[in-house]
């Protein structure tokens, strides 16, 4: 069997078939989409790649996680949306899957939304019925809202409810700051009370374009971009952390493994036969393995081990 890193790269490679099973595509790595569609084998650039696409794609798609909705004071819904917008609260709320509310761009896995990357505001459609040209989706409107989810606490600030194109509109960060000034205090740079250009409008999205990180000046605060913002090659700066945390585990992993089996006198002579079942880089670190030949799986991360075969109770 692959050792723990080949394996992980596999199932990241995995996850993006399965995403291009369901819909999502390649609008410029297509030779890569059509290589995991049809089996073929990756190289390891290939399926380092795919590791970063992962952790890309899954960064920009919200959690479905139950959210505190809190409305600016601004905020007004045309009467024809407002059946969309409610259901829109409510799924917030309920924390159910947002991706079909999303931007029609979201299942292209080449996607960079450069509101998001630099402000963390993502934009959802207030449709009330399902879409036919694009299945999966709601039905876009000419209107969207504006939203700021936060980043440590599951709440989502409504901004406003607006046109597209407002993609570089310093106003509405002002507003969440006017009306929430906590929204933003993560990305606050302390001890900085200026800065000589505050890009916006056309400017900015040149910048963004460029993948260019610029700090934002509203009100009394001036704002880094959420988690650093881009790298030059456009790949949010959070994704490819996460992706060497992960590739720094999955080392750890292999170098204590045996380690921390030999108490539980689960002697395993060939670590590479241990399969990688499942593994998380959340914020609670942990990987699932499999013995072989046995029905025992292995839960572990850098404070514990767990051994037993009811793997959901486990997890």
């Amino acid at each position: 069997m692959d050792n723990f890193e080949i394996q992980f790269e596999r199932k990241c490679a995995g996850a993006i078939k399965r995403w291009l099973l369901k819909g999502f595509y390649f609008s410029k790595r297509v030779e890569l989409g059509e290589k995991l569609l049809q089996g073929e084998g990756l190289s390891k650039g290939e399926l380092s790649q795919c590791v970063s696409i992962f952790y890309d794609t899954i960064g920009r798609i919200p959690k479905a996680v139950k959210r505190v909705v809190k409305e600016c004071s601004e905020v007004s819904c045309p009467t024809e949306l407002l059946t969309g917008y409610e259901i829109l609260k409510q799924e917030l709320e309920s924390g159910v899957n947002l991706l079909p509310r999303l931007s029609r761009k979201s299942k292209d896995l080449d996607y960079h939304d450069y509101m998001f990357d630099d402000w963390g505001i993502i934009h959802f459609h207030l449709g009330d019925s399902a879409d036919a040209n694009h299945p999966g989706m709601v039905q876009g409107t000419e209107k969207i809202a504006y939203v700021y989810l936060a980043p440590y606490e599951d709440i989502a600030y409504v901004i406003a409810i607006n046109k597209h194109g407002h993609w570089c509109d310093v106003e509405l960060l002002k507003k969440s700051d006017n009306d929430y000034p906590e929204a933003l205090s993560a990305w606050c740079i302390k001890g900085v009370e200026d800065i000589s250009v505050n890009a916006a409008g056309s400017d900015r999205a040149i910048l963004r374009s460029s993948h260019i990180n610029a700090c934002t000046k509203i009100n009394d605060k001036v704002l880094m971009s959420p988690w650093g913002g881009v790298m030059g090659d456009g790949v949010r700066c959070r994704s490819y952390l996460q992706a060497m945390h992960s590739y720094r585990f999955i080392k750890w992993l292999t170098d204590n493994i045996g380690r921390l089996l030999m108490p539980l006198k689960l002697s395993a002579p060939d670590v590479d036969s241990l399969e990688l079942v499942s593994f998380e880089s959340g914020l609670n670190w942990f990987a699932c393995l499999k013995m072989p030949a046995s029905d025992q799986y292995i839960v572990v991360n850098e404070r514990r081990i767990i051994v037993g075969t009811d793997l959901k109770a486990m997890m």
